[in-house]
């Protein structure tokens, strides 16, 4: 896992969480391996946060699958945030007619002929 800096900035620092929630994170337990994997972070980043008190660290998560949406609207405070588990999409069957085609039509032939 990436290790955040030992010494953080006198500014706001804004985490973003940008999460894959469509239906193939449904498969071999990868929507909670994400989940676990942020839900690890966080003591971590709150340690952090506390060794460097004059650091305003941010938090904000966007998931995204069919789309994106905020799952936070606005970005929360590290000492306040509380994650809660995102959910995947479910996986979905797709009827696809695959077509060829070929255009042999006399602009497709060469110069020379």
């Amino acid at each position: 896992m990436a290790r955040l800096p030992e010494q953080l900035s006198d500014k706001a620092a804004a985490f973003f969480w940008m999460c894959d929630c469509s239906g193939s994170m449904s498969v071999d337990g990868k929507i909670d391996s994400l989940n676990a994997a942020i839900r690890e972070s966080l003591p971590q980043m709150r340690q952090v946060a506390a060794d460097n008190p004059n650091a305003e660290v941010l938090i904000r998560v966007l998931r995204f699958s069919h789309g994106a949406k905020w799952s936070t609207p606005e970005p929360v405070h590290l000492e306040r945030f509380q994650w809660k588990d995102l959910e995947a999409d479910a996986l979905q069957s797709v009827d696809t007619d695959v077509v060829f085609l070929l255009d042999t039509s006399g602009s497709m032939r060469g110069r020379d002929r």
